[in-house]
């Protein structure tokens, strides 16, 4: 397994604004919490300056084939492998590309193998004719040639936006990426944002910010009509999921058939705000936070239909889950079930079980980022 970062923390694109899980909670003041106004319990998610730490780290990709998928966005973008596991009795094949010290992954699935299974019709149909998401890059002339001369087709030849220099290029299933070089950008090609694709950009965006605390770090109508829309576990983290109208029928076919994963540095606790926001989880009522063989984890849908994980570190890791597992002919299907006397949840098959490669390690982790 090919590694690009030593621990979670170690971002050399966000630095010296990355997430980072604090070794020292948060403490108020006496005096101050006396005289502090108690918010009402749906409003009680911490966002950005608190101890826990919230981040986007996993979206799921359907390709025909992983290893076609694997050598495309290696070669041809310039990716590398972070997580390989074969399949088990557990789950199927979990294959995980991301940039060279981005803490966000694309995780590669067959559309068969997700939980409900998809039909191959979602090959390169993610987000219909929209784009999945948007790289980043501080020389796009350079970069375009290069996926050019790497066979990479290009649909749209650089064009001078509004926002940025851009370009839009297709990954191997026909999803189309924009890549943008902005005005102020100092920072290697990396994933800039994510896709959330809806027909109500409002209730995307008051959803994920009174469910999970998420900030609006982007809103302004470009072009006269067109409303640029991004929300962020914290201000200044990245990728943001861009949430993007649905503008033709195409579009509007296609929402609510993605699935992103999200990471937390202290899943227990923020599950328990989570819940107090009335956000609703997959599962009976105190069976929905599993503490499985990869983390903690729990998943549901958003006002759009769309598939969402939260992931946190439990002491248990990928690694450990694949060595103990017995090997399978095919990779399974099946959600898997948890190792221990845990409540039973529902669980990711290949396509929507998160790796523990980003999550924050709890205190050594801690010690070797003040180190």
């Amino acid at each position: 397994v090919q590694r690009h970062h030593t621990t979670p923390m170690s971002l050399k694109r966000d630095a010296p604004d990355a997430p980072v899980a604090e070794s020292t909670p948060a403490t108020t003041d006496a005096a101050t919490a006396a005289t502090t106004p108690t918010e009402p319990a749906a409003k009680k998610v911490r966002v950005e300056g608190e101890e826990t730490s919230r981040w986007i780290s996993h979206m799921t990709l359907y390709v025909e084939d992983l290893d076609k998928g694997l050598e495309f966005f290696t070669q041809k973008f310039g990716m590398v492998k972070v997580d390989d596991y074969p399949a088990n009795e557990q789950m199927g094949r979990w294959l995980t590309v991301g940039f060279e010290g981005q803490k966000f992954e694309l995780t590669l699935s067959h559309p068969t193998d997700s939980q409900p299974k998809k039909d191959m019709e979602i090959l390169g149909n993610q987000v219909g004719d929209s784009w999945v998401g948007i790289f980043r890059t501080k020389d796009l002339k350079a970069t375009i040639e290069k996926y050019r001369a790497a066979g990479v087709e290009i649909c749209q030849e650089i064009k001078e936006q509004p926002w940025a220099l851009e370009a839009v290029v297709k990954d191997i299933s026909g999803n189309r990426w924009s890549v943008c070089e902005f005005k102020e950008n100092e920072l290697d090609t990396s994933i800039e944002a994510v896709t959330a694709l809806t027909n109500d950009q409002e209730a995307t965006k008051k959803f994920y910010e009174d469910k999970f605390g998420f900030v609006t770090v982007e809103d302004e109508i470009i072009g006269g009509a067109f409303r640029w829309l991004c929300v962020s576990p914290r201000a200044k983290s990245v990728p943001k999921l861009n949430i993007v109208p649905a503008m033709n029928d195409l579009q509007k076919k296609w929402v609510g058939n993605q699935f992103i994963i999200f990471d937390s540095s202290d899943l227990p606790n923020d599950f328990k705000l989570f819940k107090a926001n009335e956000t609703e989880f997959h599962g009976k009522e105190g069976e929905q936070l599993g503490d499985m063989p990869w983390g903690w984890w729990a998943m549901g849908k958003d006002v759009n239909g769309s598939g969402f994980g939260w992931h946190g570190v439990n002491g248990k890791t990928m690694e450990k889950a694949a060595e103990t597992a017995t090997p399978a002919v095919a990779p399974a299907t099946e959600a898997p079930a948890a190792t221990e006397a845990a409540p039973a949840v529902e669980a990711p098959a290949a396509a929507e079980t998160p790796a523990v490669a980003e999550a924050p390690a709890a205190a050594p982790v801690a010690e070797e980022e003040k180190k």
